[in-house]
């Protein structure tokens, strides 16, 4: 489909907070929220229904609207390296979709997308949205997430992992292990959650019955005219109430040798896996080391960029840099072997990707991390959580890491 397929309508100022809280769900939705300060095109994006559902990268243009999601599986489709664990919550490889709506705010503008044929019903869809509804209550949730490895378990296998980094067969590998539950959730639920995380990378997506809840604070890849921004991070410390102890918490983050040697690792990862796209001598660190604070979390992230080849399609872009080197390891494909057969679960949309295409070619799409899958035919929900391990790692304080980076997704509970 052409640019000219679509037809856009701007908007008088709005409540937005009151707006999303009306949207209806769709069995194809997503919702982007959050924003960066220094390459984020939208402050939000809405959409709403599928006018197609294209399941293969290879024939996506990059020419009109599209939402989706990369599975952290999808990269065995393309390299053929690594384990595939069986998946049960509900998300293909990849999978993307026109949608019918989009809703959105791009320099303080609010605006709807449509297509020409649909203007119409697109208004109707927002007036039932905006005309005299309360808003939708955040509704409270409870549910218990079991761990699938006990603690001696995850401290056994980061112990053998770790002969694996004596011996060189990688130097840093990053070890996840999967927490499942049942529970009842609705789109709403995300929305009491953001209000709570506001992380820049922050997602509702629904994709028939699989839904993911996304508190991200990573973006994987962005591309802005010819410009590919990756911001890998490595790197994460928690928040206090205490300032001097928040201070102190940002202040150990930045000097830590551990954190630094880890995030330059994959920065070194990252520049490997542009240079294959880019325009020589194009591929430049503009930041390293940046400390980022957010509600939750300081986190460590780099900034690296390249100029893309002008013959260059997503699928090229997928298949040279994913899946992240934040989420496997360096070496990667040595790390994603690894990870094949230490972990026991299928990552499914945990440490995939979901995000956008515009119709001026520019996408942003996040790395899926703190985050919540549920299906709603079965109810079931699972977190994977992970931290990279080092041969310098103590197995006991990673675990203790992965317990409080799981305490950020449980928060969802919270009305």
């Amino acid at each position: 489909m052409s640019k000219s397929a679509r037809h856009r309508i701007l908007l008088p100022e709005i409540d937005t907070e009151r707006m999303l809280a009306l949207i209806p769900e769709n069995e194809f939705m997503m919702l982007l929220r959050g924003s960066d300060a220094l390459y984020s095109k939208y402050s939000f994006l809405l959409a709403w229904g599928a006018e197609e559902v294209v399941d293969d990268l290879g024939i996506l243009e990059m020419n009109d609207w599209c939402f989706g999601h990369v599975a952290y599986d999808a990269h065995v489709m393309w390299s053929g390296v690594g384990e595939v664990h069986q998946p049960e919550m509900g998300f293909s490889p990849v999978r993307f979709f026109r949608p019918r709506f989009v809703l959105g705010e791009i320099n303080d503008q609010l605006f709807l997308d449509c297509y020409h044929y649909d203007i119409e019903a697109a208004l109707s869809w927002l007036s039932s949205i905006t005309d005299g509804f309360d808003l939708a209550p955040h509704l409270p949730v409870q549910f218990q997430l079991e761990s699938i490895d006990s603690r001696e378990t995850y401290v056994s296998k980061v112990h053998q992992l770790q002969e694996h980094l004596l011996r060189g067969d990688i130097y840093e590998i990053n070890f996840c292990c999967f927490f499942t539950g049942k529970a009842k959730l609705t789109y709403h639920h995300f929305l009491g959650w953001y209000e709570k995380t506001q992380a820049p990378f922050s997602a509702f997506y629904r994709s028939e019955n699989a839904f993911l809840y996304c508190a991200s604070p990573e973006r994987f890849i962005c591309k802005r005219g010819q410009l590919l921004i990756a911001q890998p991070i490595k790197g994460t410390a928690p928040r206090s109430a205490d300032p001097q102890l928040d201070q102190q918490a940002r202040d150990s983050l930045l000097k830590s040798e551990k954190e630094r040697s880890e995030n330059v690792m994959i920065v070194d990862l990252m520049r490997n896996d542009l240079s294959k796209l880019a325009v020589v001598d194009s591929v430049k660190v503009e930041e390293l080391f940046g400390i980022y604070s957010f509600a939750q979390v300081h986190q460590m992230i780099s900034t690296v960029t390249a100029q893309l080849r002008k013959d260059s399609s997503l699928l090229d872009i997928f298949k040279a840099t994913f899946p992240m080197g934040s989420m496997t390891g360096a070496p990667k494909k040595r790390s994603v072997e690894l990870i094949g057969q230490f972990e026991n679960s299928a990552r499914e949309l945990f440490s995939g990707s979901i995000g956008y295409v515009d119709p001026d070619g520019d996408f942003d799409f996040n790395v899926v991390i703190r985050s919540l899958m549920y299906n709603d035919q079965t109810n079931k929900i699972k977190a994977g959580v992970g931290s990279a391990i080092t041969y310098l790692a103590n197995p006991e304080s990673e675990y203790e890491e992965i317990s409080w980076k799981l305490s950020t997704i449980l928060a969802i509970q919270q009305p």
